[in-house]
């Protein structure tokens, strides 16, 4: 029973962790203009901008234009789902010395971002599926073990040994195969075949604003580290809970 416990404990915290990091790191707009500077993201724009094949003019829009765009994107794939097209399609800008309002994204852009959306919402459902299922699970234990007078509990160390474990496999994973190709391949798994998930930095403003695939690994470093955190304190906190645990740790 006890490994139950442990299971679900895993399963719910890390499903929470997931929820609630989303959500944080979402709120501060993913520490964009954090990761403009150190990215030097200004000057990628100052490169590419000109030699953009669908746009022009976009490398005379400011930072603060910037940061603005990028989170009207982050803001968009979070939408409603029949929301999300209008809403990146509504994302425009003006050059400088023009008034003329010019779509930010094209269309195969603009399908790359609905796709995102949909991945997001069904990665959030997947989550909250698994929040609920494992809270049972937990409760469940909890309740079997009460009837037969036995303590209740988990050894924390064996679910940290656990999130430690899956940690340093993805890491060395990661490690060894390289940021980058793990990125690319996550894509032509997740994403319809048919539909352009690769853009070079010459034909979209999209990528050239997220200097792709370098701010995605400096977001998903500050998500995982919000999960750690999250994971960690929703595991104490459990323990915490149940004096048992305590007692027989």
């Amino acid at each position: 029973m006890r490994a139950l416990t442990t299971l679900s404990t895993v399963f719910l915290s890390f499903a929470l962790a997931f929820i609630v990091s989303w959500q944080a790191v979402s709120t501060v707009n993913f520490a964009y203009p954090v990761w403009y500077e150190v990215l030097e993201i200004d000057k990628t724009i100052a490169k590419y901008g000109p030699q953009n094949q669908y746009r022009s003019g976009f490398e005379s829009t400011t930072q603060a234009q910037h940061i603005q765009f990028f989170e009207e994107i982050a803001k968009s794939i979070e939408l409603p789902l029949e929301q999300v097209k209008p809403a990146l399609q509504a994302i425009v800008y003006n050059s400088k010395g023009s008034h003329l309002n010019k779509p930010l994204l094209h269309d195969a852009e603009v399908q790359h971002l609905f796709d995102v959306a949909m991945l997001l919402s069904n990665i959030q459902t997947a989550c909250y599926v698994t929040l609920i299922i494992s809270a049972l699970l937990f409760l469940l234990s909890f309740q079997r073990q009460k009837k037969k007078k036995a303590a209740t509990y988990f050894r924390v160390k064996d679910v940290y040994w656990i999130m430690l474990c899956l940690l340093l496999v993805g890491l060395v994973l990661v490690a060894l195969i390289g940021f980058e190709t793990v990125f690319y391949q996550l894509h032509e798994w997740v994403f319809p075949a048919n539909n352009q998930w690769f853009f070079y930095y010459q034909e979209s403003l999209m990528t050239t604003l997220m200097q792709a695939p370098n701010l995605f690994a400096c977001i998903g470093g500050l998500l995982l580290t919000s999960m750690l955190v999250v994971q960690f304190l929703t595991v104490f906190v459990l323990y915490r809970i149940l004096p048992s645990a305590r007692h027989r740790e």
